[in-house]
């Protein structure tokens, strides 16, 4: 593996853990997003323990995908 590919996703690992934890502190992921303008990010790599992994990045409410309603 290319050493700059290497570094760039451990970078990118990185970032999406302090993203998550950001969302997480909001303290409404158990709640569904309500918000007209929901901004939403899939944390399938680094919570994907969880059976929902779309968080909301303006209120952290959880997001259903569309084809799943």
């Amino acid at each position: 593996m290319k050493e700059s590919i290497k570094f760039l996703g451990e970078q990118t690992n990185q970032a999406e853990v302090r993203l998550s934890k950001a969302v997480m502190d909001l303290e409404n992921h158990m709640n569904e997003c309500e918000c007209d303008d929901a901004v939403w990010y899939s944390f399938i790599n680094t919570i994907g323990h969880h059976e929902t992994h779309r968080f909301c990045l303006n209120c952290g409410g959880y997001v259903t995908p569309k084809e799943e309603i």
